[in-house]
């Protein structure tokens, strides 16, 4: 009997453990991606540009754009895991953690793979268009020129 006390209570605590550590996610997530993962310098430099006339509803505009976009939460579970990963890093070797961004980017910059994208959906665009041509042509047999 005391083992079922024991394991209840375990479970119960185990629980509220959870519930505690996932709240402040829970209510982000409710709120939307930057309330949870803005830092204080984002914030504040929002809360200065909804102040300037006109720019606030361009800012609560966004907001609400983002807040109903797909890839909200996708991003919000990379960035969580991103920070999870590079935080402990940035705080033992933060030049290293930039000296690799830098090369990162160079790298990305020289291969440029935003073209690897485009050639294979216009081929594949351009494809099945060529091979009609092609039969349409063969059909009709060869032409003088």
């Amino acid at each position: 009997m005391n083992e079922t006390i024991e394991a209840t209570e375990r479970l119960t605590l185990s629980r509220e453990r959870l519930r505690g550590a996932l709240q402040p996610r829970a209510s982000a997530l409710a709120a939307g991606v930057g309330n949870a993962s803005r830092s204080g310098f984002l914030s504040s430099w929002l809360n200065q540009l909804a102040a300037i006339p006109g720019a606030g509803l361009m800012v609560n505009a966004a907001k609400g754009w983002w807040s109903q976009h797909p890839w909200r939460l996708a991003f919000t579970v990379v960035a969580e895991g991103a920070r999870a990963v590079l935080q402990p890093i940035a705080q033992v070797h933060p030049y290293r953690l930039v000296g690799v961004a830098a090369v990162f980017g160079v790298l990305i910059g020289w291969t440029r793979p935003w073209r690897w994208v485009a050639k294979p959906a216009v081929l594949a665009g351009l494809l099945p268009q060529i091979i009609s041509r092609l039969r349409a042509g063969a059909a009709s047999g060869p032409t003088a020129l």
